[in-house]
């Protein structure tokens, strides 16, 4: 397929034929690690989306939300604690954002304690020998889901798991494709996002689209190209 396509340029092709009666019989249930999805949906790790009201809004509707790493570690804790959503069967915690460096790992250790279960080691490319070993010595001190990120291709993601030992709970893909992203701008970097998650998607690992989401069918498409979900950004972001 060529490479410069975008969710824009595709459809998805009808099926030949079908025996579902209403749309409300699809489920898109999907489990990454122990977080169970009703809807493939994921808010974003950014201050301008994450709030403990949106976080337990979109729990309650059967997605996830992921605290930002743009504040203390004492206020990360809180807007962890603030943003798990109890229901009377189950409860759901967002996942936490966990950058590079020892401070990090002093974040990723307090909001563990708290609670947090799955910690999302987010860098701009994660393709990199320091995001390996912030990889590793987090699965070395915690029981906790890893997802791991950014990529655009699989063998990038392929490096990653031979250098690291293991493979994550999932892996992010997505390079410049967001809306609210100066990747390209900055750096001149950036992958398609068609062309990103079918070349991936040939890894079989747990994939999660970040960036370029801005419809539903967006969404629909990246579903259909390989991934279990998607972090989305604009759509939420200024919501509650």
């Amino acid at each position: 397929m060529n490479e410069a396509l975008t969710f824009k340029d595709i459809s998805l092709t009808p099926a030949s034929f079908t025996n579902i009666a209403s749309r409300s019989d699809v489920s898109t249930d999907v489990r990454i690690g122990r977080t169970r999805l009703a809807v493939p949906m994921i808010a974003s790790n950014m201050d301008s989306v994450y709030s403990p009201t949106l976080a337990r809004e979109v729990a309650r509707m059967g997605g996830v939300a992921v605290v930002h790493r743009f504040c203390t570690i004492e206020e990360n804790v809180q807007l962890f604690q603030e943003g798990i959503y109890r229901h009377a069967e189950y409860t759901v915690k967002p996942w936490v954002s966990i950058g590079l460096g020892s401070n990090e790992i002093e974040r990723a250790s307090a909001l563990v304690e708290v609670g947090a279960e799955t910690l999302v080691i987010d860098v701009a490319n994660g393709a990199q020998e320091q995001a390996v070993k912030q990889y590793q010595i987090l699965k070395d001190l915690f029981k906790v889901d890893i997802i791991v990120g950014n990529f655009v291709n699989a063998a990038q993601i392929n490096e990653f798991v031979k250098r690291a030992g293991s493979v994550p709970t999932a892996f992010k893909v997505g390079v410049g494709m967001g809306s609210a992203c100066v990747t390209r701008e900055v750096a001149g970097v950036g992958w398609p996002s068609v062309a990103s998650i079918e070349d991936c998607a040939k890894t079989g690992y747990n994939l999660i689209q970040d960036g370029g989401i801005s419809t539903p069918g967006d969404l629909a498409k990246a579903l259909a190209l390989g991934v279990k979900a998607a972090f989305i950004g604009r759509l939420y972001a200024g919501t509650t």
